[in-house]
């Protein structure tokens, strides 16, 4: 964080590439699906982890796809930064015990309230495991998820991150409700071509500007658009979806801090 903004109640952002986020709000550090292992798969480089802090809050997965839950790269991580807790989807917390073993976990399902960050809502998200899975809430007997999305304040923003996920009307009804004011969403959209080629699909550009102004929401970042060859999105078609529309557009440059201030508290 800045020294120059010390006292100062402010959200820094650093986009990490793919589905990453490193957030922090002068108190608190949390790391969201990071991809940090090389990969021929990759279109973009990973990032540099010695540029990341020595103590991490709070790790959130939003599910277990290579470029949200990344094995490798959390071993890495955790010979130079302290990750304290790991909240992740129930399916996901047996690869996270064998990967950090010694790093408590919480397991998030769909309709929890975790009593971490002044409080984590959990929602579901429309999503597969694999294309055959098609796309919707996978949600087991029991209530667990293999994949989540998550609402929470810090720097006194409320966020929503939804991890991969397609637009559904009752989705976005229960995002209004907790009338987050910055969305991450995923816009690389889907095709059939991708889809034969055994990619899950998730918002196009259009439908996540949708998806935000249909849940109220004061600023869009848009994410997963950049890790995967042969799965990237034009940037662009975000900034021309949301043209003219009530609705901040924020695309951060990958890896370096951006701070935001005064998005409606």
């Amino acid at each position: 964080m800045d020294p120059g903004l010390e006292g100062r109640v402010v959200l820094e952002l650093t986009w990490l590439g793919q589905s990453g986020l490193l957030l922090r709000d002068g108190g608190r550090t949390v790391l969201v699906d990071p991809w940090l292992s090389p990969s021929p798969e990759r279109a973009a480089p990973p990032p540099d982890m010695a540029g990341f802090p020595r103590q991490i809050d709070l790790l959130l997965i939003t599910h277990g796809h290579g470029d949200h839950l990344d094995p490798e790269g959390l071993k890495q991580l955790e010979r130079r930064s302290r990750i304290a807790e790991i909240v992740a989807p129930d399916p996901h917390l047996t690869t996270l015990a064998e990967v950090l073993p010694d790093v408590p976990r919480l397991g998030a399902r769909p309709g929890q309230r975790l009593d971490r960050l002044d409080g984590i809502t959990v929602l579901p998200a429309w999503h597969g495991i694999t294309v055959a899975d098609g796309y919707g809430p996978i949600v087991a007997a029991d209530g667990t998820s293999p994949h989540v999305g998550y609402v929470f304040s810090l720097g006194r923003i409320r966020l929503y991150i939804s991890g991969d996920t397609i637009f559904e009307g009752s989705l976005v009804d229960a995002v209004r409700r907790l009338r987050p004011s910055l969305l991450f969403l995923p816009v690389n959209g889907r095709d059939a071509e991708r889809e034969a080629r055994g990619i899950l699909g998730n918002l196009s550009a259009n439908e996540a500007v949708d998806f935000a102004l249909a849940a109220g929401a004061d600023a869009l970042v848009p994410l997963h658009h950049d890790g995967v060859t042969g799965n990237t999105a034009d940037i662009g078609e975000v900034a021309s979806a949301a043209a003219g529309k009530p609705l901040h557009l924020i695309l951060p440059a990958r890896f370096i801090p951006l701070v935001l201030d005064g998005i409606r508290p």
